[in-house]
């Protein structure tokens, strides 16, 4: 991965049954692909080199993996 993202304005899902989804959340996502730092935009430094994406009113699951693959299937 080479680029850094910020999502913006996500649903963040906890996975937790005591916590509530939180609405407009920030996620930094570094150019490893690894996850920076979560939080709320006003709280976040965003640096300038990362593409901001609006997911307004999309739904977001950190460590949420495709745990169906078939990683040693011949192709």
């Amino acid at each position: 991965m080479n680029t850094a993202y910020a999502l913006k304005n996500v649903h963040l899902i906890h996975g937790d049954l005591k916590r509530n989804p939180q609405k407009n959340m920030t996620i930094l996502v570094n150019e490893q692909g690894l996850i920076q730092d979560i939080g709320r935009d006003h709280e976040l430094h965003i640096p300038s080199h990362y593409t901001t994406i609006d997911l307004s009113g999309k739904y977001v699951m950190p460590g949420l993996i495709n745990a169906h693959v078939h990683l040693f299937a011949r192709w």
